[in-house]
This record gives C-alpha cells, sequence and structure tokens, in this order.
C-alpha cells in the first residue's frame, strides 16, 4: 500500500483525533474577577491554582437596586450592559478589598466577607501623583536671575540655571 492510500484511508480520522487533542489541551481557568480591568483567574494558564480568593456579591446587595449600582459604579461596570449582569455568580477577588473587611476562619481556612463591606482597591485609585512635592521641586535663586532691561517692553527677569538641591523648611 502506497503512502498516498494510507493518508486516504486514516486522514479523517488523523484530522479527528488532533481536534480532539486541541479541545482537551485547552483548560478553563475558572472563576475571573468582574472588576473592570482585573485580569485575576481562578487557575492559571497550565491548570495550577493562583491562590486568590473570590468573594460573590452579597445577597442583600444583589436584592437592593441602590447597593446593586453603588457596586457596579465600584467596580465600573454596567448591569446589563456589554454582556454583563451582576447576579449571584458575579465574583470579585480578593485584591480589591481591605484586608480588614475579610473574615478568615480558624478552622476551617474559610474566607468570607464582613457585613458591609464594598470592594475600594483598584488599579485607577492607587496611581500616584506625577507632580513632585513642592520639598522636591527645583529651586531658583536670585542669584540665578538675570535683569534685562529694553527701551520697549519694560524690565524682564530670566533664570538662567536651577539650584539643584531640595529645598528644607
Amino acid at each position: 500500500m502506497s503512502t498516498n492510500a494510507f493518508l486516504l484511508i486514516l486522514g479523517p480520522f488523523l484530522f479527528q483525533m488532533a481536534d480532539k487533542i486541541v479541545a482537551t489541551s485547552r483548560k478553563s481557568r475558572g472563576k475571573q474577577c468582574s472588576v473592570y480591568g482585573c485580569f485575576n483567574f481562578a487557575f492559571l494558564q497550565n491548570g495550577v491554582s493562583s491562590g486568590i480568593h473570590f468573594f460573590h456579591v452579597p445577597k442583600a446587595v444583589l436584592s437592593d437596586k441602590k447597593q446593586k449600582d453603588r457596586w457596579c459604579n465600584l467596580i465600573k461596570r454596567q448591569d446589563g450592559r456589554d454582556g454583563f449582569s451582576m447576579n449571584n455568580h458575579t465574583v470579585i477577588c480578593d485584591k480589591h478589598f481591605k484586608k480588614e473587611d475579610i473574615n478568615i476562619s480558624m478552622g476551617t481556612k474559610r474566607w468570607s466577607l464582613k457585613p458591609g463591606s464594598e470592594p475600594s482597591i483598584f488599579d485607577w485609585s492607587c496611581q500616584e501623583s506625577r507632580r513632585k512635592s513642592p520639598r522636591k521641586r527645583l529651586l531658583f535663586t536670585p542669584s540665578d536671575a538675570v535683569t534685562v532691561d529694553s527701551e520697549t517692553e519694560g524690565e524682564h527677569v530670566y533664570f538662567c540655571e536651577p539650584l539643584l538641591e531640595e529645598v528644607n523648611y
């Protein structure tokens, strides 16, 4: 039997096997955090647990329209838009809660949220200020100033070089 005949007979079988191998090699990453811009999953790409804990949105929040809207605003999502709906399957990872908002039971090591806690730690709220504090800005001293007199424009003061030291008040 020639190689071409062999491929004609086994070709469709090999393609079916290849599809099954590809389908089984994709692993579910489990739960995903619902906060906008957060890409935390329960499992890493290789199937190992990520060690991140996830909390379901409390039932009290889901039953109250005002609280539900507040949580949606906090996580920068809109309920009923872009395929997102806040329900009893919606989860938020522990990275968005303060340590004092989380209960860890001693015996079972089960993590739960304290009543009244809200997600409060986000990437967009932890950004540093781009402007330096006044004490760390460069100083100009009067000795650096150059005065230029011009008959048409009057007197102007220009600074040549900054003093490269911090201010100590």
